[in-house]
């Protein structure tokens, strides 16, 4: 009876131990950063240019394609965990803001990241750094991209 007792109390311990906190990984200084210093961090893939975002309390992830060009629509395809709808903007550097021309879910890809895909299109009305800023609950993140003139 005695060291079944024991037990319980290792047992018990043992479960109330204090979880140990999520430690989020950092590829280098920073993601993405003012100015584009750095730009976003960025993978060629067959089907264009798969970004990654600078994120807190989850991921952000774009598709695009290489380069943006200023004064064209262009779609870009989001991955974002979190929750509800995406909000989004773009943002240069000078304090332009650009709201989506069209954004919503987006289905039938075989883009594996995590999160929700969701589809857009922008019109950037010059080049230069752009931040795109996304939002979904419990989520927000940056994609830093220089866009070239023409």
């Amino acid at each position: 009876m005695r060291r079944w007792a024991i037990g319980v109390v290792f047992l018990v311990l043992g479960c109330a131990a204090p979880s140990t906190p999520h430690v989020a990984m950092t590829l280098g200084p920073q993601l993405g950063g003012l100015d584009c210093n750095p730009p976003s961090p960025r993978v060629r893939g067959n089907l264009g240019l798969d970004l990654l975002g600078t994120s807190e309390g989850g991921s952000v992830f774009a598709r695009m394609s290489d380069p943006l060009r200023p004064q064209t629509e262009e779609k870009i395809i989001w991955r974002v965990t979190g929750t509800g709808a995406l909000r989004a903007f773009a943002e240069h550097t000078d304090g332009a803001r650009v709201l989506p021309a069209r954004i919503g879910p987006h289905s039938g890809s075989d883009w594996q990241r995590p999160g929700d895909e969701w589809g857009s299109a922008f019109v950037l009305p010059k080049s230069g750094c752009w931040r795109f800023h996304l939002e979904r609950d419990g989520v927000k993140g940056d994609v830093w991209v220089l866009v070239p003139e023409p």
